[in-house]
């Protein structure tokens, strides 16, 4: 297990997690069976407006992990709660070589628990049609799939 370093920070530092963001925006691209036009179609800039605007209405929360002694980041992990009291999982990420390791694992459990401060009940995660690989991987924290909302191509 790599010598790790977690931290928080706030909104105004999220572009510290574009690097990876944009990593799992490719990964996306590659699962997405239908619609691969969408994560190519997203831009960064344009997604940290929502995740902006949701920290000025509701509380948020960004966690990343580093190696210790090193520069860059290898994993992250965004999380919101609404002001209707909703709790969301928004986008997690872990670098391909450091998966299995329990990132994951500390990032969820971090979340989770601070979600459970707010008394939030209602918890979802928003998974990529084609990503099954993550799905054991949140089964693992309760999260099961409810809907499958289809789409016209």
């Amino acid at each position: 297990m790599p010598n790790v370093e977690y931290l928080q920070i706030g909104i105004d530092d999220i572009y510290l997690v574009k690097p990876l963001w944009e990593k799992l925006r490719l990964l996306h691209m590659k699962i997405s069976s239908f619609f691969p036009e969408r994560p190519a179609g997203l831009i960064f800039e344009e997604r940290i407006k929502e995740l902006i605007q949701k920290s000025r209405t509701g509380k948020f929360r960004i966690d990343l992990a580093k190696e210790k002694d090193k520069i860059n980041y290898i994993g992250y992990c965004i999380s919101s709660i609404s002001d209707k009291n909703e709790g969301e999982i928004d986008s997690i990420y872990i670098e391909s070589e450091f998966r299995g390791q329990r990132l994951g694992d500390k990032f969820m459990k971090s979340a989770l628990s601070w979600m459970e401060e707010f008394k939030v009940e209602k918890i979802s995660i928003n998974v990529m049609y084609g990503n099954d690989r993550a799905l054991p991987f949140y089964a693992k924290y309760g999260f099961y799939p409810r809907n499958l909302i289809l789409h016209k191509k």
